[in-house]
């Protein structure tokens, strides 16, 4: 087992340096494993042990016809070219076995540079903000250099004229994309601070999110407003609150961020 090599690119899949193409899809996750008892065994082995949540819905790869029949595709993959591919994690079957392959990220920066989860942003603003302290900036590390100016240009294009004031690059468990809490002054109501997920894959805006604002500047006198900030989970859902008096009031809204880089509201 643990000569088996693994490397995913954007749609080909080499296993042993033999290589497929596969397409990426999703299924109601008892369809896919068949019989009820199969279904709630995987579904609580992943869970329990890998933090993956297959409970209703499950993506997948898929290979061909031809390649399916052939090897190491037959030996590994489940009836008709599939194998689970959820959460940045390929699982493979082997006879009574299920082998478990975690993807690297797609860049090439040191875990150090990623901010772990979770992110509790109140937390941070109370513990480190306008503070010069060693220990917050290993905790919640700015991305710099190269890395810096090409997400910056992306969100120029793309989302607000602004500079950003900072950028987390967060670690999202290795997913086939890059997430991103940026901190950014609102590019029509500049009174306005606001912080924004973003997520990228080849330098490609997959989806955006409003996740907290605050007010930063001379506002007019009637303005009302809703101050808001976040915590990034560790499973990837981002809770979002409402802050009353420089403390957080009630959670407002809830998202999920998806492994294929999408965000749903929950």
């Amino acid at each position: 087992m643990k000569s088996i090599k693994i490397n995913i690119t954007d749609n080909n899949i080499i296993i042993n340096n033999i290589k497929a193409q596969f397409t990426v899809n999703k299924s109601n996750s008892k369809n896919l494993f068949g019989q009820n008892y199969i279904y709630k065994y995987y579904s609580d082995y992943l869970s329990k042990n890998y933090k993956i949540n297959i409970q209703n819905e499950v993506d997948y790869i898929e290979v061909s016809y031809e390649d399916s029949q052939k090897y190491p595709f037959k030996d590994f993959f489940m009836e008709g070219g599939i194998a689970v591919f959820t959460n940045g994690y390929l699982i493979l079957q082997y006879s009574d076995y299920l082998i478990t392959f975690r993807k690297k990220s797609s860049n090439n920066n040191n875990s150090n540079n990623l901010v772990s989860l979770p992110f509790d942003y109140q937390k941070y603003t109370n513990d480190c903000y306008l503070k010069n302290n060693a220990e917050c900036d290993k905790r919640y590390p700015q991305i710099q250099g190269n890395e810096l100016n090409l997400v910056t240009s992306l969100i120029n294009k793309k989302i607000n004229k602004n500079k950003p004031y900072a950028i987390y690059h967060i670690d999202n468990g290795g997913l086939s994309f890059e997430t991103y809490i940026i901190q950014i002054r609102d590019d029509i109501e500049e009174y306005f601070l606001n912080h924004l997920m973003i997520n990228v894959k080849n330098n490609i805006l997959i989806s955006k999110q409003l996740i907290g604002i605050q007010l930063d500047g001379d506002a007019p006198e009637d303005l009302t407003y809703t101050a808001k900030t976040f915590t990034l989970n560790k499973n990837l859902s981002i809770d979002i609150f409402e802050m009353r008096f420089s403390k957080i009031y009630k959670k407002i809204e809830s998202y999920k961020l998806n492994s294929d880089g999408s965000l749903s509201k929950i």
